[in-house]
């Protein structure tokens, strides 16, 4: 090689061999030249490099490799330098002329890219000197720098694709606080590249290495294991979620806002949702009670949610909407449907039968709605209803019959008379056996007259619903007859089994609801029947009833004892004229007083009487007592009353004072009675220090409070009956001291008219009387010889009823009569039927408290098997038939018919020639059976001997007849020596009568020996089954 001296790799540097060239030809011609040779430089060659280069990585690069040398010996590299990009410059370049390499060191954050680096070589091509410098040549480093890595984060729940928490979980109220609904966790998933994290940051809390943060709803926890992060989420209490139906009703968001930061400061951000579901209240269980008094509970608590409870009210569609059971019938008390009403507060629903009237039932929720309370105000009823009106009859004594006509105007305004039938009045003895067709019942004019009444008998009005009558008058038709009581309605046709439904909403703190229901049941009451004896046609109710066709026996009325207390109002006013008799006040009194004192003089029982001459006050010798009163004392009360003078003031205090301190001494056990005999209102009154206050002239709100006050003393020991005297006294201030039939149980008035002295207390129905024989006392009436027996039809409808065709047998039973002393023994009554049963329990278990009818109901049942009669052979021809219920049905002693219905019936037969009936659909399933049994069952020729039983099965059976009755019935004796009938009512019975659907079990009657067919046929042969 040649050393040339230009640097320019490409050019010629003037480098030559010349040679100097002659020609001579032949002649010696010559020629010359110069033959020039350039001598092209070899240059070296650089060739562009490229390198890819990590995210802040330095890098070295050998140019020189692939760069062409040349033949001027080893090139070397003399420079580097970035050329782009130049701002900001993208890091320091470096290079080693020893070994041709190039460094680049990025400056931190550089975002990346390309990054052009130009280099220059040179070789070693000196001029010939030596000096100078070598060729040279320049080429580009082209760097692909990765660009700078930014923080990411991903965040990643456990379950799904969003984390949600339930407030339903939480464990201080949550409907499902069992569960872990209240918590969530996840992942967070950090990537920072080539870089490092520097810092991880929740709502502004360093959680680098871990740690909680405190959201709105819950806490976050963070957990670090190296480079792995975690989180859970747990909701620490419920929160306040929008209303139903906004955005935020069901689900609230709680959010976090991440940032990270890696090493170089790039940062990254995210936000970590969490969902919060609303609790919502879950289906609470219905309620169910009793429709009586009392308290129950409700679940709702349990599933009302974290919220906590809003409210629990009625539905508020209820109010005003008439009260109806689930099947559709309509409440009511005393014959007047009942309506919903709604309290302000929604927690309280009343069923009145006018606003305000607070008279059927009220059920209030309680403001925690845990519970409830349930008051019963009247006697609630779903039965068809029937208005009712009685009074009941006094007769001047024993023997006396007494007269009514009754008549009735219509509800519609106009004052026209109901048009009653002999249908419309029933009548009841004083034990509560109906003795309506022992009496003539017979139109007159507009209204119904009634004859052959005796002393203590009820006569009652009833009527449908679909006719209601405005009022009944009930007038005597004769001097020796009165009447006590007044108009009231009752309801009862047999009662049915209730049940209705009050709809409840129930929401929690933030409106959420959900709706429930409390059913308020009652089952049918039993009722208690007794038909006189005459024949009686009576259906049950749902109930479980004790219906008995004949009270029987000897109609027994032991008289009473009694302490009577006569307060008689010796006034001023009573000296004024009264009505067209021209006679005074005082008088008319003085006369009903002493026919009273006639009566009294001659009752059966004993008598204590006390008369009281009030005036002003009760003072000296204004009170006369008689012990064991008698017909000896009636001159010295003759005197008493005779010596009566009208004068002074009214003071109703002084009266009952000194008639509850005379009940109070005594200690008789006799039954109290009081007869307030009046003109006008109390005018006087005693204060605390015992002076007298009040004007003598005027009542005042005062006075009145202060006689009601002594009043409610008085009726501690006894009841009180008012009876007012003229059409001015004010029967409204009168009402507040009568007992005897309180038809308000807190009634209140404005004494004065103006509004403000009220007076308020129980009120009763005092009378206006004219006779003395309207005060007179009860009565007993004698004893009369054996009634014959009726037939009666006896239907029980549904419940468990026992079905009496005659009368009960009381025989065995003794009590002593209380009043009178006299001892009635075990056997020497004999025949007094229900009756005796009546005063049995009257005496020998209530020590002289009438028994209810539940009472009788109860002990009819539970000593059924004494009661039964088995020795009359007298009976009418009863029809008995059960219902559905378990049946005891007990024939008489005549030809009955007794049909058991569905069930399992116990059926007694009696004397006579009974048929027992089973009809279709009445028998239980294949497997399960209906079983009754009869007792009693006779066997002979049906038709011919007096005694001899049928069983009917015709309707039972498909299409049984004698040819194929095997195939419906088998026949066995059972192990306590009965006979026990297996029928299949639709054919088929196999062997042994496993299959049957109906079981008769024959009480006491074997088989004779004989086998089923044999059997069977004997009974259709005597005529005693019929199959078809």
């Amino acid at each position: 090689s040649l050393e040339h001296t230009s640097v320019d790799s490409r050019a010629v540097d003037g480098v030559q061999d010349i040679f100097a060239v002659s020609v001579t030809d032949s002649d010696g011609d010559s020629a010359s030249t110069d033959l020039t040779i350039d001598i092209r430089d070899d240059v070296p060659r650089a060739v562009n490099d490229g390198a890819e280069v990590a995210e802040n990585d330095e890098i070295t690069v050998n140019v020189l490799e692939n760069d062409l040398f040349g033949a001027d010996r080893e090139v070397i590299l003399t420079g580097a330098e970035i050329v782009s990009p130049l701002d900001p410059a993208p890091g320091e370049v470096y290079f080693n002329p020893d070994d041709g390499t190039v460094t680049f060191v990025p400056v931190p954050g550089f975002a990346g890219g390309e990054v052009r680096i130009r280099y220059t070589i040179e070789d070693s091509d000196h001029g010939p000197d030596g000096t100078g410098g070598g060729d040279r040549d320049s080429a580009v480093l082209i760097l692909d720098v990765a660009g700078d890595s930014t923080p990411e984060i991903d965040v990643s729940p456990d379950v799904g694709d969003r984390n949600m928490v339930d407030e339903a979980g939480l464990d201080d109220g949550g409907s499902q606080a069992a569960t872990d609904l209240e918590k969530t966790s996840g992942s967070l998933n950090i990537s920072t590249g080539n870089d490092v994290l520097a810092s991880l940051t929740i709502n502004g809390e360093n959680l680098t290495n871990g740690g909680t943060v405190m959201g709105d709803y819950g806490i976050l926890t963070v957990t670090r294991n190296g480079n792995t992060f975690t989180y859970s989420y747990e909701l620490t209490g419920n929160a306040e979620h929008g209303a139903p139906g906004s955005a935020t009703d069901a689900v609230l968001l709680e959010s976090f806002d991440i940032i990270v930061t890696d090493s170089d400061g790039d940062s990254a951000t995210a936000t970590l949702d969490i969902d919060v579901k609303d609790d919502v209240p879950q289906q609470f269980s219905p309620g169910e009670h009793e429709l009586t008094n009392g308290t129950g509970m409700l679940d709702l608590a349990d599933h009302i949610g974290a919220d906590g409870l809003g409210a629990l009210v009625f539905d508020g569609s209820l109010g005003g909407l008439p009260a109806m059971d689930v099947d559709g019938n309509r409440l009511n008390v005393a014959g007047q449907a009942l309506s919903y009403r709604l309290a302000d507060d929604g927690r309280t629903l009343y069923a009145e039968t006018a606003f305000g009237a607070e008279d059927g039932f009220r059920v209030s929720l309680d403001a925690a709605g845990n519970g409830y309370t349930v008051e019963v105000m009247g006697d609630v009823t779903n039965s068809s209803s029937v208005m009712s009106a009685a009074r009941v009859v006094r007769t001047t004594g024993a023997g006396v019959l007494g007269t009514v006509l009754i008549t009735a105007v219509v509800e519609d305004g106009s004052g026209n008379p109901l048009q009653l039938g002999s249908e419309s009045v029933r009548v009841f003895n004083q034990y509560g056996v109906d003795v309506t067709l022992d009496v003539s019942v017979l139109p007159e004019g507009d209204g119904i007259r009634v004859e052959g009444l005796q002393d203590g008998w009820e006569v009652r009005v009833e009527t449908t619903a679909d006719r209601p009558f405005a009022s009944v008058d009930f007038v005597p038709q004769s001097g020796e007859t009165s009447l006590e009581g007044s108009d009231g309605f009752m309801v009862s046709e047999p009662r049915m089994d209730l049940a209705l439904d009050l709809a409840l909403v129930a929401t929690d703190s933030d409106g959420d609801g959900i709706t429930s229901v409390l059913t308020l049941t009652r089952e049918a009451t039993g009722e208690l029947y007794v038909g006189g004896n005459a024949e009686q046609t009576r259906t049950g109710g749902d109930g479980d009833d004790v219906l008995i066709g004949d009270a029987g026996g000897v109609n027994v009325e032991p008289a009473g004892n009694y302490n009577i207390s006569l307060l008689v109002d010796t006034s001023g006013s009573m000296s004024n004229t009264f009505g067209s008799s021209g006679q005074s006040r005082m008088a008319l009194a003085k006369e009903a007083l002493r026919n009273l004192v006639q009566q009294l003089a001659n009752h059966d029982g004993t008598i204590n009487l006390q008369l009281v001459d009030f005036d002003t006050e009760v003072g000296t010798g204004d009170v006369i007592t008689f012990m064991n009163f008698s017909a000896d004392d009636l001159a010295a009360v003759e005197a008493f009353i005779t010596g009566m003078v009208a004068e002074g003031g009214t003071n109703f205090e002084d009266g009952f004072d000194s008639a509850r301190d005379w009940f109070a001494a005594q200690a008789n056990g006799f039954q109290n009675m009081t007869f307030l005999l009046t003109d006008g209102e109390p005018t006087y009154f005693r204060n605390d220090n015992g002076s007298l206050g009040g004007n003598g002239s005027d009542y005042t709100a005062t006075t009145v409070q202060n006689s009601l006050d002594a009043f409610s003393d008085l009726v501690q020991f006894s009841n009180v009956a008012a009876i007012g005297m003229g059409s001015g006294i004010r029967n409204d201030i009168l009402s507040f001291f009568d007992n005897t039939n309180v038809v308000t149980a807190n009634g209140s008035i404005d004494v004065n008219g103006d509004g403000i002295n009220d007076v308020t207390g129980p009120r009763g129905q005092p009378q206006i009387v004219l006779e003395g024989n309207q005060l007179e006392a009860a009565l007993e009436e004698a004893a009369r010889s054996l009634l014959p027996l009726g037939g009666d039809t006896l239907s029980g409808g549904a419940g468990d009823d026992v079905l009496v065709a005659d009368t009960l047998n009381s025989d065995s039973l003794g009590w002593v009569n209380g009043d009178t002393g006299v001892t009635f023994a075990a056997g020497t009554h004999d025949g007094l039927g229900y009756a005796g049963l009546y005063e049995y329990l009257k005496w020998g278990i209530n020590g002289g408290t009438a028994p209810q009818s539940n009472q009788i109901i109860d002990h009819v049942r539970n000593h059924l098997a004494d009661l039964i009669d088995n020795e009359r052979t007298d009976g009418g021809t009863n029809r008995l038939e059960g219902g559905s219920g378990n049946d005891i049905l007990i024939g008489g002693a005549g030809d009955d018919t007794l049909i058991g219905g569905e069930g399992n019936d116990t059926i007694f037969l009696g004397f006579g020639a009974d048929t027992v009936v089973w009809n279709a659909g009445e028998q239980g399933a294949s497997g399960a059976p209906a079983n009754d049994t009869v007792e009693g069952f006779s066997l002979g020729n049906f038709g011919v001997s007096a005694e001899a039983d049928k069983l009917d099965i015709a309707d039972l059976l498909d299409v049984a007849d004698t040819a194929d009755i095997a195939d419906y019935l088998y026949a066995e004796e059972g192990g306590a020596g009965d006979t026990l009938l297996h029928i299949k009512s639709d054919g088929g019975i196999n062997a042994g009568g496993g299959n049957a659907d109906q079981i008769i079990t024959l009480a006491g009657l074997d088989m004779g020996g004989q086998d089923s067919v044999n059997f069977v046929q004997q009974l259709i042969d005597q005529g005693q089954l019929d199959i078809e």
